[in-house]
């Protein structure tokens, strides 16, 4: 055989050998070290950081969530809950939202003990867990909102006298009072008698304001910070809102501050009904 038909046979060959191998692989992406049922690809995981821009982050409080997971997921939390609430609030209600939150926010530095102008490095294991427990009992009174809904939007139905409903006449007693005052404030007067050691409670203030057929109320008390181990100055804040039967007071997240007007094992919060 010619060796010019030779090599064109060979090259003939070769071409085919190279036309029938597979192409070199491309690399493949990482498979998952745990690849989903069915051969679904992996569920994104959750943005690890709060519901707010950290590059935005300006306080000392803000920083140290965005440098903790804990709080940043409890932070979350709590944006979710939020937003669901406002969801099913109409305007009046979703500007009252955003006002009782912004109060919620403006009480965290006098609770922890740590101002707002202070840097991350303030925000030692103490205070952080106290950050912690406030975004939990804000998320819960948040979550349990809507259980709360006034029965009535009347003004009418949270004014009057109302006594304390306790499972029997050996649990205690109570009466609470609502009535306008000046300046188109309303007058709260509270007093309770609870259990066998009948410890007390009495508030009286008239600084209540009427939102969205409720009565809400910011009055001045102190709770035990538990950095300093002294007592700080804070604000009980409660609302008291119609029920079918009376009205129903709610002191929400603000339980521990609102025991400066109650003895060691009263209470004043709970199902008050109408009476004459």
């Amino acid at each position: 055989m010619r060796p010019i038909l030779v090599l064109a046979i060979l090259w003939l060959s070769a071409g085919v050998a190279l036309a029938q191998a597979p192409a070199s692989p491309t690399p493949a992406s990482p498979t998952p070290a745990s690849p989903t049922p069915g051969g679904k690809p992996p569920v994104a995981k959750p943005p690890a950081g709060p519901s707010f821009d950290c590059t935005k982050a300006t306080t000392g409080r803000e920083k140290v969530v965005c440098a903790n997971a804990d709080l940043a997921a409890l932070d979350r939390a709590l944006a979710e809950v939020y937003a669901k609430e406002r969801a099913r609030r109409d305007a009046a209600g979703q500007a009252d939202l955003q006002r009782e939150q912004l109060r919620w926010l403006a009480g965290v530095p006098n609770t922890c003990g740590v101002p707002d102008s202070a840097g991350p490095e303030r925000w030692a294991e103490p205070q952080r867990k106290c950050l912690a427990d406030l975004y939990r009992a804000r998320t819960t009174a948040l979550a349990g909102a809507a259980t709360t809904t006034p029965a009535s939007s009347s003004p009418q139905s949270v004014i009057g006298r109302f006594a304390l409903v306790l499972p029997s006449a050996d649990a205690g007693g109570g009466r609470l009072t609502v009535s306008p005052a000046a300046g188109g404030k309303y007058r709260v007067v509270i007093e309770t008698v609870i259990g066998p050691t009948a410890h007390t409670c009495a508030i009286d203030t008239s600084q209540g304001v009427m939102e969205g057929g409720m009565v809400r109320v910011s009055a001045p008390a102190e709770i035990y910070d538990r950095v300093s181990a002294s007592l700080k100055p804070a604000r009980c804040e409660f609302r008291i809102m119609s029920t079918v039967d009376g009205v129903k007071v709610d002191v929400g997240e603000f339980q521990e501050a609102c025991r400066t007007f109650c003895g060691m094992r009263a209470f004043f919060d709970g199902n008050y009904k109408r009476v004459k």
